[in-house]
Order: structure tokens, then sequence, then C-alpha cells
């Protein structure tokens, strides 16, 4: 949807990716633990995620959102577990990225960003879940699409949930039951 967001924006709609650990923001460890302050034998599912992240970032911002939105299919369509180094290679590969630098840099990279923008989005906006939209540095909104509208209707939908999440900043919440269907 954002990709039909950016053709229908131009150059109005600036797309910046910022992390989020679920983990973290699922956890059952006390107060003030932070997963990633924990050491890299802690089983971080998305550890190797994030490394990805950091690599595909350095070859610039065309290549990390190639790599992003092939790591979004391979989590989400295919069924993956992010969990292996083979993954985010083969991620990095299908995305057009130069793989030995790839490599080079993921072998580099830390989770340190994850906390930083982590923080910031917890703190600044609330965030709690992905994907949250922030428009302006000032309006937020949590969303989730079950499933995502046809091609033909993206556009629509992305101007309606703009109006809604950048337009109506006193509704605070809308969420919709899910139906118990039998099996």
């Amino acid at each position: 949807m954002l990709r039909k967001a950016k053709d229908i924006e131009g150059d109005n709609l600036e797309i910046e990716w910022r992390y989020l650990s679920l983990e973290q923001i699922n956890t059952k460890e006390a107060n003030g633990w932070r997963i990633w302050d924990q050491p890299s034998s802690y089983p971080m599912r998305s550890r190797w995620a994030f490394r990805g992240a950091e690599a595909a970032r350095k070859q610039g911002n065309d290549a990390f959102e190639r790599f992003h939105l092939n790591l979004l299919k391979a989590r989400h369509v295919d069924r993956k577990e992010l969990t292996t180094i083979e993954t985010i290679y083969e991620t990095a590969e299908a995305s057009g990225l130069d793989l030995d630098r790839f490599k080079q840099d993921f072998e580099e990279a830390t989770i340190d960003q994850v906390g930083v923008e982590h923080q910031a989005g917890v703190e600044k906006h609330g965030v709690f879940g992905t994907p949250t939209l922030v428009f302006n540095e000032e309006h937020a909104g949590y969303l989730k699409l079950r499933p995502l509208p046809p091609d033909d209707e993206l556009g629509e939908t992305w101007k309606e949930v703009k109006a809604l999440i950048y337009g109506r900043p006193e509704i605070g919440e809308i969420k919709r039951p899910v139906p118990k269907r039998d099996n």
C-alpha cells in the first residue's frame, strides 16, 4: 500500500522505516530489561533480520526498501522464519544487493539502532505495534489490514487511512472484532 501511497503523494510523502522490537513490546521480563542489551547468545528471534536491515541500509535507501519488502514477503507470504543467516542472505540476494558487501556489512552490524529507534517510537508516539504510520512527527496510528485490499483499491484505502490518522487526531482507537467462524 505504501508504494501506491508514494505514487499518489509523490515528493509530499517521505517514507522512513524505523525499528520496533515486538519481542521487547511483548516481553515478560522485569521492567528495565531491554532485548537490545542482551548478549549475542540471547535467542532473539529478529536479531538476524535487524542486522540484515542494517547491512542493506549501507547499500542505500533503494536497496534497503527492496530488502525490507522481500523480508516481509519471506515472513508473511512464504511463512519463513527469519531466524537463520541463510534466509537473510537469500533475501539479500533476491533483493539484488551486492551479496559480498552485504555479508561483510552483516557481520559488522549490531542491533544498537533497534534500541534507539524503538525507545524513540514508544516514548514520542506511544508505538506498540507495526506498522504504525506517523504523519509530520505528530499524528500516529497503528494499522492492521486483513487481508490487504485489492490493488485497484489501494489508493483509496491509503487516502482514507491518511485522512483518519492525520485528519482526525481525536479518534484514539478503532478496533474491529473478528467474528468467530465455525471450522
